[in-house]
């Protein structure tokens, strides 16, 4: 389910030209969702959606790591 509103979450950003927003991708995603997704799940999907669009994708957790400094990738599977 995740990737679906994230998809739709993005095309609607391209859409708009809206910047990757806080407030902009927790307002879309709570539209996409109907209101039904929880405020927990609404702060994933928007803390996804602000590292996919706006930071490393999936490489951000490893820079928001205190200490890091380098992340160096040699391939899908080689990540130092």
């Amino acid at each position: 389910m995740n990737t679906d509103v994230l998809d739709r979450v993005r095309r609607q950003l391209v859409d708009a030209g809206t910047p990757p927003r806080r407030s902009a991708l927790a307002a879309l995603v709570r539209q996409d969702t109907g209101g039904l997704a929880g405020h927990r799940q609404v702060l994933g999907l928007v803390r996804e959606a602000e590292s996919e669009l706006a930071g490393a994708g999936p490489l951000q957790h490893l820079l928001d790591q205190p200490g890091v400094t380098d992340v160096l990738v040699n391939g899908p599977d080689s990540v130092w």
